[in-house]
């Protein structure tokens, strides 16, 4: 697939056309925090978090099941003995639903915690962790291997970084932990690398001898032994850590959230190679805009979720593709997490400030014409092709130019993928178009030695 960046106003042009947001759906959960949105098997959506019950003035657990349109089939919900906080939820084989979090009892101590579900949302079983006295989560959860789960969270009064493995029975296999000397750190993601190990990314909070916040990378062997350790630290007084991805190449890059205050914040992305070296850092600045999430999409680049449901597509480098504001008719809103759909686009759910109730939605806006090339200014060229739609054949019909030179009409679809080249030699000329393509949008695209001429919306009955 060729990568291009269309021009400003020519992308204004094309997302209005193309992209809309497909629909949104709102719940009767009470102050949400949804921590985690993931897609099941089934096409359906499913979210873990904790919501406030006012009347008994308590937070609980809850895990909410949607259709592939956003409608709710089912809701589970929880509480322990004070308050109870769902984190992390993972998929299993059988169908069901493992849940992660933990549990505040009395005595202002807690618990890490797990729950199993089946696919209707009935509760399986249910335990609770204990390594330390005071303070136990488990914030992340992954598969290990086929008969196991790994888990990451903080434990203790002074936080460590608590890495658990699993057998699907909730069963502990081993733990470990990990510590910063004089410092806090807290456990936010774990995954399992292409070796069979895992990588952990974890947050350091501001010590008591003013070493400043930064995420720390551990990598551990499939053992959890610890194999490198990179830390990278903030440029400001907060840091939220995000996500941590390994690339095809073996390279681990990592994202995060820092800030100076409540009106200075900047995303920031950093790649690693397999050894832990950082190779590069990169600053994305975005003003006001709180990162909650950030996500690799299907076509192996990133996204970043800003908590106004603002998207931030980047390269696998670091650089920005485009920013999209996901239109929609909730109010303010903060957006909390996101998943790609299995049909290419984005769903997004968090807390109507308005309502203070849960919301889902889903915008089919997934770089929708992403790319661009170098446009050419002051060239007043079109092109026209008819019929629109077109069954298999169409007529092109180029104006605003004499000599042709080596141009190019170049169909995407509209996440961006090249999907038909034609060299055009002719200024008025019949063109073939496969006849496997689905009917819908596509964008075409006309191009001479890599700069853009002109682009419309073609559509394919």
């Amino acid at each position: 697939m060729k990568s291009i960046t269309i021009a400003a106003t020519l992308l204004v042009i094309l997302t209005n056309v193309l992209s809309a947001q497909l629909w949104e759906r709102s719940y009767d959960v009470n102050q949400p925090t949804p921590r985690q949105l993931i897609q099941g098997s089934d096409g359906g959506f499913v979210i873990a978090g904790s919501m406030y019950d006012s009347l008994l003035m308590e937070h609980r657990g809850f895990l909410l099941k949607t259709d592939v349109e956003g409608s709710e089939e089912w809701r589970a919900t929880w509480n322990g003995a004070v308050h109870s906080y769902g984190y992390a939820v993972i998929e299993l084989a059988d169908g069901g639903y493992l849940v992660s979090g933990t549990e505040v009892v009395p005595g202002n101590s807690s618990a890490a915690s797990l729950r199993k579900f089946d696919g209707s949302g009935i509760l399986i079983w249910e335990r609770e962790y204990v390594t330390d006295p005071k303070f136990n989560n488990f914030r992340s959860i992954s598969k290990a291997d086929e008969d196991h789960l790994i888990l990451l969270g903080s434990a203790g009064p002074v936080d460590n970084a608590w890495l658990s493995k699993i057998d699907t029975a909730g069963n502990m296999i081993w733990e470990k932990k990990f510590s910063e000397t004089e410092a806090n750190i807290d456990g936010h993601i774990v995954k399992t690398t292409l070796d069979e190990g895992f990588i952990l990314l974890i947050e350091r909070s501001h010590s008591y001898i003013n070493k400043p916040p930064a995420v720390v990378i551990i990598k551990t062997n499939a053992a959890g032994t610890e194999e490198w350790r990179a830390i990278i630290e903030s440029e400001g007084e907060y840091i939220e850590a995000l996500n941590i991805f390994q690339e095809p190449d073996g390279a681990y890059i990592a994202t995060a959230m820092h800030s100076n205050s409540s009106t200075s914040r900047d995303y920031w992305m950093a790649k690693l190679n397999e050894n832990g070296d950082l190779l590069w850092r990169k600053k994305i600045n975005e003003g006001n805009d709180f990162g909650v999430q950030a996500a690799r999409i299907e076509d192996g680049n990133y996204i970043l979720l800003g908590h106004n449901a603002k998207i931030i597509k980047t390269d696998t480098s670091g650089t920005v593709l485009w920013t999209k504001q996901i239109n929609h008719n909730l109010g303010p809103v903060y957006a909390r997490s996101m998943t790609q759909s299995s049909d290419g686009c984005f769903v997004i759910t968090g807390q109507s400030n308005i309502s203070d109730n849960l919301f889902l939605l889903k915008d089919d806006s997934v770089g929708a014409v992403v790319y661009s090339y170098e446009r050419i200014n002051d060239l007043a060229i079109d092109f026209s092709i008819y019929p629109n739609p077109i069954k298999d054949r169409a007529i092109l019909d180029i104006t605003g130019i004499t000599q042709l030179g080596l141009v190019n009409l170049r169909l995407y679809d509209l996440r961006g993928k090249e999907i038909f080249t034609k060299k055009i030699t002719f200024n008025k000329t019949s063109i073939q178009f496969p006849n496997h393509l689905p009917g819908g949008a596509y964008v075409g695209v006309l191009e001479a030695e890599g700069k853009l001429l002109t682009a419309q919306v073609i559509y394919l009955e």
